[in-house]
């Protein structure tokens, strides 16, 4: 995954299409707002999604609202639409049907940031390698991983 992709540094704030609105999404999600990103949300979940736009608060992550910035969705062209960066934070398991998703609907052309962990069970390939083979060789240079702290409910503090 040694390619490079260049942000724009001036840049007052991006659109963030954020995949993924578990603890760590939601949470993940909420710092690009607070840090003045707009981010929408998707959730596979309309029932989630109705939740956290209404009420603001993650079912499984008390204590923590959600941010301003963050508008959620539980339809994946809409967090995709206009995206200048995607940020992704499905489970393992969930990389390559989400991504066959995003490949069916035009990979938009910007960063893609993986933030889940592990091996695809069934392959034993990582995430990464998961994701050139899904988008294809040719997206290989968008492809990022954020690493470290994984505890949402640490990070969000």
């Amino acid at each position: 995954m040694a390619g490079v992709f260049a942000l724009n540094p001036k840049a007052d704030f991006m659109r963030v299409g954020y995949l993924g609105a578990g603890t760590w999404g939601f949470c993940l999600a909420n710092h690009l707002a607070e840090n003045g990103h707009e981010v929408v949300l998707w959730t596979i979940s309309e029932e989630l999604a109705n939740r956290l736009n209404a009420y603001g608060d993650h079912p499984n992550l008390m204590g923590v609202r959600k941010a301003n910035g963050v508008h959620v969705t539980h339809k994946i062209r809409e967090a995709l639409a206009g995206a200048e960066m995607v940020v992704e934070g499905v489970t393992s398991a969930g990389i390559r049907p989400v991504f066959g998703q995003v490949k069916e609907i035009g990979v938009p052309d910007c960063p893609i940031v993986l933030t889940s962990k592990g091996i695809e069970q069934h392959t034993g390939l990582l995430l990464g390698e998961v994701l050139v083979q899904v988008l294809g060789e040719e997206h290989r240079h968008q492809i990022g991983c954020l690493s470290g702290p994984s505890h949402a409910e640490e990070v969000s503090k």
